[in-house]
Order: structure tokens, then C-alpha cells, then sequence
């Protein structure tokens, strides 16, 4: 086998290490972490009636951990869960004043991220880039697939 896996490891370890430093001081001063502020987004963007499991199908996350995410954000008063007027069977998310607050604050940050890695590359070398993580989820997700099938 070559180094190729462990390369391919360590360079994914070392871009969430830095996307994580370039956003923990801001996050940690809004209160919120990264999962946080990706569950508030999305939240945010629903027309108002989404639910822990829309949640859980837009961040591609499993249910446990959209669930306990939203448990915290709604301890910390930044998220509201409220049975949804229309079928009382459905909860529904909501994201509080308070929330917007720390989206607005964390987002600044995020956003300074954002803009500057889309002006740091070309239309070539950005689709490099996604052409290659695309590639790599791909085989990733056949890989889980495979295995799914040989434990049943």
C-alpha cells in the first residue's frame, strides 16, 4: 500500500484544523460553535417550518446529532422548538433574537472566510478543487455502500 490514504488523511485533518482556528475565536465569542452555526443557518433559510429531520437531510448529519445540537441551542435560548399550528404531530425550529444575534456576529467572520477562498482561486483551480473532493466523496460513499453489503 502506498502513503497516499495518510496523505489524503492528514490533509483533510489540516484544512478542518485551519477553517477551525480561522472561526473559534469569533464562534467562541458569539456563544456558538461551528455545527451550532450551521444548524442556525439552515434553520434561518427554511420558510419557517422545518423540523430537527429537515435539519438532519440538509447537513447530511445523523438525526442524533441534529437532535443534540438543537437540545443545546435551545438551552443556550437561541433556538425555539414549538408544535407546528397546522399538525400539532410536527415540531417545528425557530430561531430566537438572540440566535440571530450570534448568526449575525459568527457570520462575520465566516463570511471574511468565504469571500477571501473564493477570490484566492480561479474558475480552473476551483473546480480542481471540487472536481477532486467531489471524487473523493464519491468513492467514500461507494466504499460505505460496499461495506453496508458485505455486513448484511
Amino acid at each position: 500500500m502506498t502513503d497516499f490514504p495518510e496523505k489524503v488523511h492528514e490533509l483533510m485533518r489540516s484544512v478542518h484544523r485551519k477553517i477551525i482556528k480561522i472561526l473559534f475565536t469569533p464562534l467562541k465569542d458569539a456563544g456558538i460553535t461551528p455545527p451550532q452555526l450551521m444548524v442556525l443557518r439552515s434553520v434561518v433559510k427554511s420558510d419557517g417550518s422545518v423540523t430537527v429531520g429537515d435539519v438532519c437531510k440538509a447537513l447530511n448529519t445523523p438525526l442524533s446529532n441534529a437532535t443534540n445540537i438543537c437540545a443545546r441551542l435551545e438551552s443556550a435560548g437561541l433556538l425555539r422548538r414549538e408544535r407546528d399550528k397546522r399538525d400539532r404531530r410536527r415540531v417545528v425550529l425557530t430561531v430566537t433574537d438572540n440566535g440571530k444575534a450570534a448568526i449575525g456576529a459568527a457570520s462575520v467572520a465566516y463570511d471574511k472566510l468565504n469571500e477571501s477562498m473564493d477570490a484566492a482561486f480561479d474558475a480552473k483551480q476551483k473546480e480542481n478543487i471540487f472536481c477532486g473532493f467531489e471524487m473523493l466523496d464519491g468513492w467514500l460513499k461507494n466504499y460505505l455502500d460496499a461495506e453496508k453489503q458485505s455486513d448484511d
